[in-house]
């Protein structure tokens, strides 16, 4: 029969469990279903249990549909399934574009802000004065990971009107959060004989192995030459899962001594939203055969 102290370590060890859980997603979201903001009211929604873990990028996307209450529903300003970048286009040309991209965090740390912008315009509203609107949409994490979304600044008036009413987000409205992968080499040097026929190098994807991504690649001369190596480029593709990919050079061996040698291998053009990370090239010795 187990102690009660057995009980206890058992407890905290799946207590502790859940917590490096929570904090490690690579990708977190945020619903925004049945929220509401107008004058004087104000959106702070977070994403609860889901935590995401400190990165040096993060990817964001603010999506959904929108409609109005009040005059803004009568009036047909705000139907029901407007579009929240249609909207945002209608109060400011070009804003739209704002409600998705990448930031980085070079530090790695939390907390972050991966968007804080402020819409602002006139409105045209079918057979009354123009309207003007403002607002301001800021995406957070916190410290202890947890993301947050707030909409707040808002300002909807029209001329000669005390109240325009409300917008509501529907549901599938959310913003989500994701961790940048970050493509690198496993080391930052290597060494091969001569003799050897090739050398494989490692590259790893680490923080996220959601979805595919890609990175280019090529070799450099430096005191090894062409004569010492086969020059060697390509695309590598990892498919969602994978985390790690090889690339093979092909090593010459020359029959008179040379000495030591080097060339590198570098690692360019990210896609897929991952981004480069330290160790962006490794640097290859060709030592002579025995």
């Amino acid at each position: 029969m187990k102690s009660l102290s057995s009980h206890l370590i058992t407890l905290m060890a799946v207590l502790a469990g859940s917590a490096v859980t929570a904090i490690g997603q690579p990708v977190v979201t945020v619903d925004l279903g049945g929220t509401t903001f107008g004058n004087n009211l104000a959106v702070h929604v977070n994403s609860g249990a889901q935590r995401i873990a400190p990165a040096r990028s993060y990817g964001y996307e603010i999506e959904g549909t929108v409609h109005g209450t009040g005059l803004l529903a009568v009036a047909g300003v705000v139907p029901p399934g407007t579009d929240l970048a249609e909207l945002i286009e209608t109060i400011q040309n070009g804003g739209s574009s704002f409600l998705s991209g990448k930031q980085a965090n070079p530090t790695g740390t939390l907390p972050f802000r991966v968007i804080n912008r402020t819409y602002s315009g006139s409105v045209d509203v079918p057979n009354l004065p123009d309207a003007s609107a403002s607002v301001t949409l800021l995406g957070k994490i916190t410290a202890t990971g947890l993301v947050r979304f707030d909409v707040t600044n808002v300002n909807i008036s029209i001329p000669f009107v005390p109240e325009v009413g409300t917008i509501v987000f529907e549901p599938g409205s959310k913003l989500t959060v994701s961790v940048s992968p970050v493509i690198e080499f496993k080391s930052a040097a290597a060494t091969v004989s001569e003799d050897a026929g090739s050398i494989s190098l490692t590259v790893k994807r680490r923080f996220n192995s959601t979805g595919a991504v890609t990175v280019d690649f090529t070799t450099v001369v430096g005191t090894a030459t062409l004569l010492d190596y086969q020059l060697t480029s390509g695309t590598l593709t990892f498919a969602d899962g994978e985390t790690i990919k090889m690339i093979t050079v092909p090593i010459m061996n020359r029959a008179e001594a040379q000495g030591d040698r080097t060339f590198k291998v570098k690692l360019s053009t990210p896609g897929g939203g991952a981004i480069l990370g330290v160790k962006r090239k490794e640097f290859v010795t060709i030592n002579d055969a025995p």
